[in-house]
């Protein structure tokens, strides 16, 4: 389930791709309303092009089955986004952001991005 702040954030990027509005543009627009709290480039750049490509909604659609949990290239970018933006997050914070299982964000972490971390 979308949190709140990214719900209102998704409404932001709706309107700005209404407008015609770059995608840059509006990630720094909300990195700089949201700060610590905004989406991350990449959720920011998805959102701005599925309504730039029809999307109407802002709520998350409706999943079947398990979350994606694997080591797949997106979801290491997404990992190292979210550690570069803040290195206080812990391994269960990650998980809870992402939906990505506490194991793979693990994996990730340590094999994928040469980190060690804690928690």
């Amino acid at each position: 389930m979308a949190s709140q702040t990214n719900i209102e954030q998704r409404c932001v990027i709706k309107y700005f791709v209404k407008v015609n509005e770059k995608c840059n543009k509006v990630y720094k627009n909300l990195r700089n309303v949201y700060g610590d709290e905004a989406m991350s480039r990449t959720r920011v750049y998805e959102s701005y092009n599925q309504f730039k490509n029809g999307r109407e909604d802002v709520f998350d659609d409706e999943r079947s089955g398990r979350p994606k949990t694997g080591r797949e290239e997106t979801n290491i970018i997404i990992v190292q986004e979210l550690i570069t933006e803040d290195k206080s997050l812990s391994l269960r914070d990650i998980e809870d952001i992402t939906g990505i299982n506490y194991q793979t964000v693990r994996r990730i972490l340590e094999l994928d991005l040469g980190l060690s971390w804690c928690c």
